[in-house]
């Protein structure tokens, strides 16, 4: 969870990585690079990871609306840790840059030098990981629960699929009154670094249940999420089940499409 904290001005590295980002992100990112002289730090991650919020100088930080992921990127430390790094903007204004783990093995504590980084590509499935045993990857039946489940989860009222297969989902989320204008088409290639386990599909299920999102966000740290989740609604899993699943949580991308095309993604933060 972010907490605000004095407005300061960009540090270097910070505005280096941003313009990087920016510069290298999806094909709408660059039109934001005119706002970066104009931003303030104005929050971080509650957490201890190097996420940063920013505002425009002399406006309150824009805290309506959903992210919109405007550049995605990944890196390795000394020690191999994988971590993720994406800029985001809400309602027109970049809104910051999050950080967090890939693997779950460390807190990225530090931004990342733009060299460091390369494309994100979570591995999707292939005929050794269709092989595995179910329990270690999920099958289709699970894939398809849990990427409604989270679909819901993120205010969705009704899910409609148009295509079930192992490699690929796809169909229409429908929002508020179930009309056409309030739908959004989707496709998801479920990652074969995600498990797909039932307990995934619960602690989405808890997390609807007991209000733990606002939009897309997650109210409380990951670490916190974990704790209560093994105290309350997810008991009846292991420890390690569910850091698992909190882990993966973190990593499920479902693709929003327009006309044809991926335009942005589902997701879940910190």
């Amino acid at each position: 969870m972010n907490v605000d904290i004095e407005p300061r001005p960009l540090e270097r590295a910070e505005e280096e990585l941003l313009v990087w980002l920016l510069k290298n992100g999806k094909a709408d990112a660059d039109q934001f690079i005119d706002q970066v002289p104009r931003l303030e730090v104005v929050g971080k991650c509650g957490c201890g990871c190097a996420s940063i919020d920013f505002a425009i100088r002399g406006k309150p930080k824009t805290k309506s609306g959903g992210l919109h992921i405007l550049s995605d990127y990944q890196w390795k430390d000394s020690s191999e840790n994988i971590f993720g790094v994406f800029a985001v903007s809400k309602e027109n204004e970049i809104a910051g840059i999050e950080v967090w783990s890939i693997d779950g093995n460390e807190t990225p504590t530090h931004l990342p030098n733009p060299a460091q980084l390369f494309p994100i590509e979570f591995a999707t499935i292939s005929n050794e990981t269709e092989n595995k045993n179910t329990h270690e990857f999920g099958n289709n039946e699970m894939i398809v629960k849990i990427a409604e489940n989270f679909l819901l989860a993120l205010g969705g009222s009704k899910v409609v699929f148009d295509k079930k297969e192992l490699k690929l989902l796809s169909g229409k989320v429908y929002f508020d009154d179930l009309t056409e204008e309030e739908s959004q088409e989707f496709k998801f290639v479920p990652s074969g670094e995600i498990v797909f386990s039932p307990c995934l599909d619960t602690l989405i299920s808890k997390i609807r249940e007991t209000r733990l999102i606002d939009i897309d966000q997650i109210s409380i740290g990951r670490q916190m999420l974990v704790e209560q989740m093994q105290e309350g609604g997810l008991s009846d899993f292991s420890p390690e089940e569910v850091r698992q699943a909190v882990l993966d949580l973190f990593k499920i991308r479902i693709d929003m499409i327009d006309e044809g095309m991926e335009t942005d993604y589902f997701f879940v933060h910190e």
